[in-house]
């Protein structure tokens, strides 16, 4: 029977309800990037987090798809203590963003290392965290899938075939979706 993987374990897809595929509780451009102070793309702050997921499930919602990669300073306990304090179920994703934001990761990794990463946050979890993801991130570029955004995206594929964990792509301004 199908699980759904959530921050705080599984889940039967019943126990889901009304949920945002893809949103950024917590997280950021990594501190390197020019996009690192962007107020609109920064969301560091743990009590601002809880109060906007108390104010989704007060709507209605009650499970979310939380899309911060490594590079884009996931934070896997915290995840899972939000999720605990609101009840809301929270999806924590694996895999890479978009190249301005991988591409350092995708320079030194191979496919293979990418795809052992990808299966131990699905299967075991991220880090030290015990925090597992329930769904694997590719993303792509403005009119172009770069050369280690393909080598991401290969990988999403094999680790989804590994664990049978979901796929979810980013596309910048929607191109490259059908690519």
């Amino acid at each position: 029977m199908a699980q759904i993987m959530t921050v705080r374990g599984q889940i039967d897809p019943s126990e889901l309800g009304p949920t945002y595929a893809h949103e950024h509780l917590l997280g950021g451009p990594p501190e390197w990037s020019a996009d690192s102070q962007d107020a609109d793309l920064t969301m560091l702050d743990y009590e601002a987090a809880r109060k906007e997921l108390e104010l989704f499930k007060l709507a209605g919602g009650r499970g979310m798809v939380e899309m911060s990669t490594t590079e884009y300073r996931r934070r896997p306990e915290e995840l899972r203590a939000l999720s605990e304090a609101t009840g809301v179920h929270v999806i924590m994703t694996t895999g890479l963003h978009k190249g301005a934001y991988s591409q350092p990761i995708t320079d030194r990794n191979t496919i293979e290392q990418l795809v052992e990463t990808y299966t131990r946050d699905v299967t075991r979890g991220a880090g030290e965290s015990g925090v597992r993801a329930g769904v694997i991130k590719g993303a792509t570029s403005l009119n172009q899938i770069t050369e280690g955004e393909e080598k991401a995206l290969r990988a999403a594929a094999r680790a989804h075939l590994a664990t049978g964990a979901p796929i979810s792509t980013h596309t910048q301004a929607g191109t490259m979706g059908l690519e």
